[in-house]
């Protein structure tokens, strides 16, 4: 007799094993499913970063904390404020900056320098810490009421586009033999900690960063040929003072001035129309003031 067939059980044991390795493998990915977004997992609102710390000794200190240790001084001789060539000036520096854009000259009012910037350290003894400033600024008093009769207003030279030190616009500037002798009295009585500066130039825009172009020049000059009124300046010679400032804050932004504090001020003078009764046209006059101030310097010597 024929022995029955057995069953056959490997389609069965088949999707038997099948089915418990879906059911594995559904169990495992639900687990890991579930180990990665359960409680474990903090939520977004949980984040947090710890702050980013600076050294103090890579930071730069705060102005007021570099101030308690040395304070800086500068000495322009400047325009006198709401005189016809401080306005211009003004106004130059204004329409140049939104024309053309910032550069250094922005940084500070139109002056020239007459002396290197001076630093001065704090000193030891608590008491005296900041008798050095009193002794800088009793110099210049001293130094300025001996000198000051002899001391005449800068002649306008013409304006001129130097390559060097770095491209720039200036004002081509004449000054008296007074200037050299008060500036070199100060830089002596200071014993080296200043410099007297040439004073020789009026600089209107300039970038030591980066030299301007030349025919961003060339547009600035015209610009200034119509701004600034050297016409008064040659008729009147112009009024001027001599001012110290402190520097609060320097700032490191083309376009944005210094933070100063004006210190002392003098005053040359009053201005005054010379030969008023002149019928030359003050364009001539100009003209001529430029040539004198250019090729017959000889009293002057600063």
């Amino acid at each position: 007799m024929a022995r029955p067939a057995s069953p056959d059980t490997r389609s069965s044991a088949s999707a038997t094993d099948c089915m418990a390795s879906t059911i594995s493998t559904t169990a495992t990915t639900t687990t890991i499913v579930a180990g990665i977004t359960g409680a474990e997992v903090g939520g977004f609102t949980e984040f947090k970063l710890d702050p980013f710390l600076v050294s103090e000794a890579s930071a730069a200190p705060a102005p007021h904390r570099l101030r308690e240790a040395r304070r800086s001084f500068v000495l322009y001789l400047q325009p006198s404020p709401n005189t016809p060539l401080q306005k211009s000036l003004t106004k130059f520096q204004e329409h140049s900056c939104r024309a053309l854009g910032p550069n250094h000259a922005h940084n500070t009012p139109p002056h020239i320098p007459l002396l290197s910037r001076v630093d001065i350290e704090r000193g030891p003894d608590f008491a005296t810490k900041w008798q050095a400033v009193d002794n800088f600024v009793k110099i210049i008093d001293e130094e300025m009421a001996r000198y000051r009769n002899m001391l005449s207003p800068p002649q306008f030279a013409g304006y001129d586009i130097p390559e060097r030190p770095s491209r720039s616009l200036m004002m081509r500037l004449l000054s008296g033999s007074g200037w050299h002798k008060l500036l070199g009295a100060i830089e002596h009585r200071m014993q080296g900690k200043c410099e007297a500066q040439p004073m020789d130039r009026l600089l209107l825009a300039y970038n030591v960063l980066k030299s301007i172009s030349r025919p961003t020049l060339h547009r600035l000059r015209e610009m200034a040929k119509e701004d600034i009124d050297v016409d008064n300046w040659v008729l009147t010679g112009g009024d001027w003072q001599v001012c110290l400032y402190e520097i609060m804050v320097e700032s490191g932004v083309l376009g944005v001035q210094h933070q100063m504090s004006q210190i002392r001020t003098w005053r040359l003078g009053t201005p005054h129309e010379k030969n008023s009764i002149c019928l030359v046209p003050t364009s001539l006059r100009v003209k001529f003031s430029v040539f004198m101030a250019r090729y017959m310097p000889q009293d002057h010597t600063f």
